[in-house]
């Protein structure tokens, strides 16, 4: 650009040049000329050039003029002021131009320069659109608004199994595909072109090179041109066969995870029900025989290490059931109103055994008052504590375990309730802690502390926190002991509802011998039960199905109490409940009390119990406190 600017100005200096000599020449006069004779002899080749430059009639017109030095110098001064004036305007019309000329050059290189910018920009963005459409991984086509391929990477090439010059102009009836598949393309590119609306969808492709249908992704977009208007459409797919069939691989799997898990819960239902059948006739016998031999001053240390036995394999089956509700997300709580301090007692009484046989110490302190009344599900409020005051004189070898229970007054209807269970054991590392709460997890802090227990024990126990809003946590110190912090907010209740739901009927607390009807198809169960009811003093008659329990009650209708198996063949203890109640109400006779009696320890069963008629459900297997406790 400077080598055409400095052409541009030697040119200019050239015209001003040749411009300011026609003007002299102009200007020249044979009085004009005569002041040069004064000055030039003519006979020098420096002055013979200038005077032939001045006028062509040379040197010899010069000598044709008498010499005259005081009108010589008059012309000469007249000739320099005109010839000023002509300089001036010629010098400052030049510049103008020249400068003119300048601004304008620039102006144009200028343009020209963005001009080729412009495309060089455009060819970069046509070059990176290009390499972007056939780089891309899939099939992708550009085609006119009368459906003409216009462009293609080579992807579509191999896809369709065709080379470009026999697709390249042409319409998709071309291509080798079937021919419903073409009109359907052909109703896809007129209706986006039509509309303006990108069509998305999944579609079976079938090429006819190839036996095996595709399932793809596809797409039709329309682009517009720089006036807006529509200029054709953008078509492409992606494969997803192999995506498909993953995703019904997954879906087999889940299917294949689900009926397994729901295999292993039926599973553990069904021999939760057959393990605790038996365990129920042994408990049951073993614990009656004991007392027996209290009664008799004939105490049998060995029935009591196996009754104990029978209780860790009870707890046992009771956790792993536990854990199969919480993995399948079928543990519920099922609060009611409760006297929480009363409640915490009762459990820490049962401890008192095992503690004075440790020579260990149970001391309880309450803060916030002599009674706590609210809404809990006592059964796993128990199971939480009892939990953890086994941990605790497990591990405990000497000194004492604290149970504290703080309360806080209700607010907003909730009361804040804080269970702290310490003691002076082993303690626990850091180590141990960071697993501890993970399922089947036993320790071996001490190597002399029993391994009983099936290691689902704090697991269990946070989990029932978190249901309930809660949260479980733990500190301890290696060799100083333990602390386990329960925090729980639950629901108030104020002191003439509790009185009023823990009023029982009239009929429960009056003395007496109760006459009462035990129905089940498991043999030592029935023999059980009439000696833990004999041995409490009751009148007891015997079914082993639902259709004989329904003649008996028919046929005497005079029956307190009705204990009913849930599960029995020919009528169930469901049905049972339902024809007696619809029988009561028929014949208007008195409601006896209806109990179920199951070994499947399921909120779901209660619920179904419940809606039968019945007013209670005891699970398998029944102590005789229990027993006593609904049946008095």
């Amino acid at each position: 650009m400077c080598s055409f600017i400095f052409r541009c100005i030697k040119w200019c200096i050239f015209l001003l040049w040749l411009l300011f000599t026609c003007c002299l020449a102009v200007n020249a006069h044979p009085a004009n000329i005569a002041f040069y004779a004064a000055d030039f002899s003519g006979s020098g080749a420096e002055e013979k050039q200038v005077a032939q430059v001045i006028h062509p009639l040379g040197s010899a017109a010069v000598n044709t003029f008498p010499v005259n030095n005081a009108g010589v110098a008059a012309q000469k001064s007249v000739f320099w002021q005109g010839g000023r004036r002509h300089i001036k305007v010629i010098s400052l019309v030049m510049s103008a131009i020249v400068i003119i000329s300048m601004l304008w050059i620039i102006s144009l290189r200028r343009q020209v320069n963005q001009r080729i910018r412009m495309q060089q920009r455009l060819k970069e963005q046509l070059s990176c659109m290009s390499n972007m459409m056939f780089s891309v991984p899939w099939p992708v086509a550009v085609r006119n608004l009368r459906g003409e391929l216009v462009s293609c990477n080579i992807r579509y090439l191999e896809e369709m199994n065709v080379t470009h010059e026999e697709v390249y102009g042409k319409t998709v009836d071309v291509l080798p595909l079937p021919e419903f598949m073409i009109r359907e393309f052909h109703r896809d590119y007129q209706r986006v072109i039509t509309t303006g609306v990108p069509l998305m969808r999944d579609r079976l492709l079938t090429f006819n090179h190839s036996a095996q249908s595709r399932t793809v992704f596809y797409w039709i977009i329309p682009f517009h041109g720089s006036d807006g208007r529509n200029n054709g459409v953008l078509s492409g797919w992606i494969d997803m066969t192999e995506r498909q069939e993953f995703i019904q691989q997954l879906n087999e799997a889940r299917d294949e995870a689900v009926a397994a898990n729901r295999a292993k819960t039926n599973f553990l239902s069904v021999m939760s029900h057959e393990i605790r059948t038996p365990l129920n006739a042994i408990l049951g016998i073993l614990e009656l025989q004991i007392k027996q031999n209290v009664l008799a001053q004939q105490p049998q240390p060995m029935l009591e290490v196996a009754h104990d036995a029978a209780k860790n394999l009870l707890a046992v089956v009771g956790d792993i059931l536990d854990i199969s509700r919480i993995e399948s997300g079928r543990m519920a709580i099922a609060p009611r109103k409760e006297e929480l301090i009363a409640l915490t007692r009762s459990v820490a009484l049962l401890f008192k055994e095992a503690t004075d046989q440790k020579q260990l110490t149970i001391n309880m302190h309450v803060e916030g008052g002599d009674r706590c009344l609210l809404k809990i599900d006592p059964h796993r409020y128990k199971q939480i504590l009892s939990n953890l005051l086994s941990n605790a004189v497990k591990f405990t070898r000497e000194g004492s375990i604290d149970v504290i229970l703080k309360h806080e007054p209700a607010v907003e209807g909730m009361i804040a309730v804080s269970l702290t269970v310490k003691d002076t054991g082993i303690g626990i590392t850091p180590e141990d802690q960071k697993r501890l709460f993970n399922p089947f997890t036993q320790l071996d802090s001490d190597k002399d502390a029993s391994r009983l227990g099936s290691g689902l024990g704090l697991f269990i126990c946070r989990t029932l926190c978190e249901l309930m809003k809660g949260e479980l946590t733990l500190e301890s110190t290696p060799g100083e002991g333990t602390a386990v912090h329960v925090r729980l907010r639950l629901p108030a209740v104020s002191v003439n509802a509790a009185e009023h739901e823990s009023a029982v009927p009239a009929k429960r607390l009056s003395s007496g011998v109760r006459r009462v009807l035990i129905v089940d198809d498991y043999p030592p169960n029935l023999m059980l039960l009439r000696h833990q009811l004999e041995f409490l003093g009751h009148q007891v008659s015997e079914a082993t199905n639902g259709e004989e329990a329904l003649t008996l009650w028919l046929m005497s209708r005079n029956y307190d109490y009705i204990l009913i198996d849930c599960n029995m063949p020919v009528m169930d203890g469901f049905t049972l409940a339902k024809l007696i109640r619809a029988e009561e109400l028929r014949s208007g006779d008195t409601r006896a009390t209806l109990l179920g009696f199951t070994a499947i320890a399921q909120v779901e069963v209660v619920q179904q119990c419940i809606a039968a008629g019945m007013d209670g459900c005891l699970f398998k297997p029944c102590s005789q406190e229990v027993i006593n406790k609904w049946i008095t």
